[in-house]
């Protein structure tokens, strides 16, 4: 039997089952006028993922669903073109083709996903750059390097420095590319996506962990988290998820603040703070003027007017006094902005651009590679493809929660909520998000032979590229196969 599979509305379906057990009443406030109609959907579609039914990637090969208003349409597949008949209804996407095989799924945003004929999975967009910058990477999941692989580079055995492999990394149940990091040799490395984060801001969180080969240091490294603040006449709204706003409420914390607050929520742990570093003056300047865009987002919304903004950066060393650990240190970034809304109303969002985690059981794994956390930090980033999924998510539970509000305006009933502005309207705030996923510390940049950089740190005398594999650490002499990096000059 096909399992019917859900990525593009796991987050906003919450809305409407009894996941967060939302009720029939909350369900009836959505403007049923603000889903998406047959006439909508109507249009070509091509293929940005696809997986086989025990969920292995499979190798795209241009598959495009080209679906009229009728319900008719055509599902070209290995050079094949299947008539069918398409039908959508309750945000319930299916198609049967000529050949009497069914896709069942659903639509969101200009993305279709869901499971065909012997259980394979797709997601489809409307956006045909971005479905042929895919294409025309040459680039299949099922050739990535596996998790832990050194692939086959002969290391030299009597250089004293660290190899590190670069590595794509895929999301594990649907298949979407999603980071990019380097790893070392020896160690293992695995992506994991929460779906269920209850934010309208950016409603997926990924997390990328390598573990040494010893298992005494644990890596993490996390996607953009987003939260927000509000006030009514000065009174401020309750820590706490909300499902009628769809966000998470966090006072606001400045990037030491919230390294503090997730040493223990995230790790559980407890522990005397051993050093603060903050940024140099020139990344002080960058974060400032993140923090000024996203203000000037913030305030473009009619009847909202600015009140301050603020970037900071930390990175925090913990000695861990209980918990599985010995130190901890944790790097963040934050930038806030805080608006004047209409209604004597205040709101405050706030973004953590990116997180990073070292956890080391022991003081040897802590001298031995707290410099490995530094290189992996500033080479591990988040790719187009899970940014894309998240943002087509975002703008739908947008939409959703704008049509809620728009109703409540025309039939007000006393309401708190009556006359709120969702502010996260602005591209340019969504381009700097998507944009801003590799700021956490400064280190000094070298071209590799594809022309590309990586980021490695001062500890490190040299570098060296063979094919994907990087070497940080003396000057040496590796052989001929080996390349020397030149360092980016400033």
């Amino acid at each position: 039997m096909k399992r019917i599979i859900n990525i593009i509305l796991v987050i906003a379906l919450l809305m409407f089952t009894g996941c967060n057990k939302t009720t029939t009443e909350d369900q009836n406030k959505i403007n049923p006028e603000s889903e998406a109609t047959i006439n909508s959907i109507a249009g070509t579609y091509y293929v940005m993922s696809c997986k086989d039914k025990d969920g292995n990637p499979l190798k795209l090969d241009y598959e495009t669903l080209h679906l009229n208003e009728d319900g008719t349409g055509l599902f070209f597949l290995n050079g094949e073109a299947y008539e069918l008949n398409w039908t959508y209804e309750d945000k319930k996407f299916e198609f049967i083709d000529s050949e009497e095989d069914k896709f069942e799924g659903y639509y969101s945003s200009g993305l279709i996903y869901g499971t065909y004929f012997d259980g394979i999975t797709y997601m489809f967009t409307n956006d045909y750059e971005y479905a042929s910058s895919i294409w025309a990477s040459n680039e299949s999941v099922d050739e990535v390097p596996a998790n832990n692989s050194a692939g086959n580079v002969n290391v030299p055995s009597n250089s004293e420095g660290t190899y590190f492999y670069k590595t794509t990394l895929y999301e594990p149940t649907y298949g979407i590319k999603t980071a990019n990091t380097l790893v070392p040799y020896g160690w293992s490395v695995r992506v994991n996506v929460e779906w269920g984060l209850i934010s309208t801001m950016y409603p997926a969180l990924a997390t990328v962990t390598l573990t040494s080969p010893d298992g005494n240091a644990t890596i993490e490294v996390y996607s953009t988290m987003a939260y927000m603040m509000m006030a009514r006449n000065g009174n401020w709204v309750a820590e706490g998820t909300y499902l009628d706003f769809y966000n998470i409420f966090l006072n606001y914390k400045n990037a030491g603040e919230y390294n503090d607050f997730l040493l223990g929520k995230a790790g559980g742990f407890k522990g005397t703070v051993m050093n603060r570093q903050g940024p140099s003056y020139e990344f002080q300047l960058g974060l400032n003027g993140e923090a000024n865009t996203l203000l000037a987002a913030l305030s473009s919304s009619s009847g909202t007017s600015p009140i301050e903004a603020e970037g900071s950066f930390e990175k925090t060393t913990y000695f861990i006094t209980e918990g599985n650990a010995y130190e901890v240190e944790m790097v963040s970034s934050v930038v806030m902005a805080h608006v004047k809304v209409m209604n004597n109303q205040e709101t405050v969002e706030w973004i953590v651009p990116q997180t990073a985690c070292f956890i080391a059981r022991n003081e040897k794994a802590y001298s031995d590679y707290k410099d490995i956390f530094d290189l992996i930090v500033a080479n591990t980033s988040f790719c187009e493809n899970f940014i894309y999924v998240v943002q087509k998510n975002s703008a739908y539970l947008n939409d959703m929660i704008h049509a809620y509000l728009m109703e409540q305006a025309f039939k007000p009933s006393g309401s708190d909520i009556e006359g709120w502005n969702s502010t996260y309207t602005g591209t340019d705030h969504d381009k700097w998000i998507n944009a801003w996923d590799d700021v956490i510390t400064e280190r000094d940049a070298y071209t590799t032979t594809d022309g590309e950089q990586i980021k490695v740190s001062t500890a490190y005398d040299a570098v060296y590229q063979n094919g994907d594999t990087i070497y940080a650490g003396p000057q040496t002499d590796l052989g001929v196969d080996w390349t020397q990096l030149n360092k980016v000059e400033n």
